[in-house]
């Protein structure tokens, strides 16, 4: 089964972030979102911008890094989680396994829209809660709070295009995922589901109905799962369920002194912001940029 996405204006996504209490600057018609202190990254990570043509979001002592247009030459990288290749999705080309874990689960929960708000600030809190205790997951942990959490759901049903998918065991909310269609690319942002629930197949059975949908949408040509964080567990959840890694070349403008700076008193965080990560995930302060490698993006594809 499949339901319609609505593309999202890139103006409104903006205004959602803000909303939630990101703090997004325009600069040349590009948003920008801050993801820490004085560090910055165009809001849709994926975009590939010219060098030339970039206006900084931000002046000294702040820095920022993009993923660089065409063949262009980087200093550093950005990895990102991927699935494309969606129009060729379907159940049958999964493993053996995934398959018979997502038709169970599919015998036990129903995936439809939520649609409505009432449902999930009346439900949700409690799914949200049982998600936080069993992965200590820390982005928007404010979450936990009914308060906070109900705020959250408030700036999702603010905007009518978000897609927002809910997972139900009878008539009992046990899941939620919601995603936003910004550009070509949709933005799987949440998903949250009962710890039961969850042992149960429910989180593969609604990656499934996600992509099964998309694969019937032609104006969306991939779907960023997250940021690479280097293989910790988020990651290695899609990457065993058929992401790649996509390797992107991308210049990180920061001041020297400021890089000098980091490198010497925190090299593992300036490591990541240059996207070097050796062979065990953890950053590598030490990897040195080859530059005739940053021209071109690269992907890994890992086994379904």
């Amino acid at each position: 089964m499949t339901f319609p996405i609505k593309q999202m204006a890139i103006v409104d996504y903006a205004r959602l972030q803000a909303l939630q209490g990101a703090r997004i600057v325009e600069k040349g018609g590009v948003f920008w979102r801050q993801v820490r202190p004085l560090f910055f990254r165009p809001m849709v990570l994926p975009q590939e911008l010219d060098p030339a043509h970039v206006v900084p979001p931000c002046s000294w002592p702040g820095a920022y890094q993009f993923a660089v247009a065409g063949n262009q030459v980087g200093n550093s990288t950005m990895s990102f989680l991927f699935y494309d290749e969606l129009r060729d999705y379907t159940l049958e080309n999964l493993s053996h396994n995934r398959r018979r874990l997502i038709k169970n689960a599919a015998k036990l929960f129903e995936v439809r829209p939520l649609s409505d708000l009432e449902t999930l600030t009346a439900q949700g809190h409690s799914v949200y809660v049982s998600f936080f205790e069993r992965t200590h997951y820390r982005f928007r942990s404010d979450r936990t709070q009914k308060q906070e959490f109900d705020r959250w759901a408030q700036t999702i049903f603010a905007f009518p295009s978000s897609f927002v998918l809910g997972a139900y065991d009878s008539k009992r909310l046990v899941g939620v995922s919601v995603s936003f269609w910004v550009h070509d690319t949709l933005l799987y942002a949440t998903l949250f589901a009962e710890s039961e629930a969850q042992r149960k197949g429910v989180g593969e059975l609604m990656l499934h109905v996600l992509r099964t949908t998309v694969a019937q949408e032609h104006g969306i040509a991939r779907i960023l799962v997250r940021p690479y964080q280097g293989g910790t567990s988020h990651d290695q959840y899609y990457l065993m369920r058929g992401c790649k890694l996509v390797r992107k070349p991308a210049l990180l403008r920061i001041n020297p002194a400021v890089a000098m700076l980091l490198r010497s008193l925190a090299p593992a965080q300036y490591a990541k912001l240059r996207g070097t990560f050796s062979e065990n995930g953890i950053p590598d302060a030490n990897e040195q940029t080859d530059e005739s490698r940053m021209r071109i993006g690269t992907q890994t594809e890992l086994p379904k």
